[in-house]
């Protein structure tokens, strides 16, 4: 995590504006480099997983792919969309025959209002 994007994500927040992810890679990094108040540079390599248990802190939303529905990165869009929302995205893009993992689909995740 650089200096710069920390800035910028710490920035965002301060000004109550929404932080989307690219990626699951992202929201781990991130989560990763949060000290409970902020988001700090770091560098290094993360074993974090981001659950609904442990709660998001440092995004608001999340481009990602359709990830196969027994994947672990499954808890995390819970974490960030809540179970009941992407349980039914996860249906829909069943129904309609979305493709899983890498070269699938992908969604985005935003707040709740």
């Amino acid at each position: 995590m650089s200096a710069k994007s920390a800035a910028a994500v710490n920035s965002a927040q301060r000004e109550d504006r929404p932080v989307i992810a690219v990626g699951t890679t992202v929201v781990s990094a991130l989560e990763s480099a949060w000290d409970k108040r902020n988001v700090r540079a770091v560098s290094g390599f993360t074993r974090l997983s981001a659950e609904p248990r442990r709660g998001v802190h440092t995004v608001d939303g999340l481009l990602t792919g359709f990830d196969d529905p027994n994947a672990t990165h499954l808890a995390m869009l819970h974490a960030i969309g809540g179970e009941k929302r992407i349980t039914a995205a996860y249906e829909v893009g069943a129904e309609a025959g979305y493709l899983w993992h890498e070269f699938g689909d992908s969604h985005l995740i935003l707040p709740g209002r």
